[in-house]
């Protein structure tokens, strides 16, 4: 069975999510092999740009990343933002996902920057404190030098860690452990 399409992106409407897209968000397996078997598009985008594979990665659906890689979608698609299912898996902090892209040609956008406010996602994974994540694009050779609106990925961690102490931040956070990472890692 032929699971893959090779048609480009299209348009699929505002505010409106294709069946494919709605199916890889939820982690539906079988309504995406469904979708796929009978055309479904892995680069159909809605409004904002978003694929089928930065819905995955943001609810964190690893499976349905894995599938959705195999059947041709483009790890490194940038929705109208800039923003890549790298960027979205870090910010949703789903670690096991931003590991898999980084085997991906995703790796090559590892200092992308967001049009919005020119994050890359090592920024998002400091700004939402996930040393995980942080280590994963390290590793992977993020700059963590280049900046967003100014501010470096450190600077970001301190303000984090700041507000951390503050009783500021989310409860799921890092923020110290982050500040503590990279830290070490620019040390080195």
């Amino acid at each position: 069975m032929v699971l893959c399409c090779s048609r480009g992106a299209k348009h699929v409407g505002e505010d409106v999510w294709s069946d494919l897209g709605n199916a890889a968000y939820t982690g539906n397996l079988p309504r995406m092999i469904q979708q796929l078997s009978n055309g479904g598009d892995v680069t159909a985008a809605d409004a904002n740009g978003f694929t089928p594979i930065h819905r995955a990665a943001q609810s964190g659906n690893f499976e349905a990343v894995q599938l959705l890689l195999k059947c041709g979608a483009d790890a490194r698609c940038s929705a109208t933002n800039g923003e890549t299912p790298l960027h979205i898996a870090a910010f949703h902090r789903n670690a096991k996902t931003v590991k898999l892209l980084l085997e991906t040609d995703a790796k090559a956008d590892v200092n992308k920057q967001n049009t919005d406010h020119g994050m890359t996602p090592l920024h998002v994974a400091v700004y939402r404190g996930c040393p995980e994540i942080v280590d994963l694009l390290l590793a992977a050779g993020a700059n963590p030098d280049i900046t967003a609106k100014g501010q470096t990925t450190l600077n970001l961690a301190e303000f984090g860690n700041s507000q951390e102490l503050q009783g500021r931040s989310s409860p799921s956070a890092k923020h110290h452990d982050t500040l503590l990472l990279l830290q070490n890692r620019l040390k080195s």
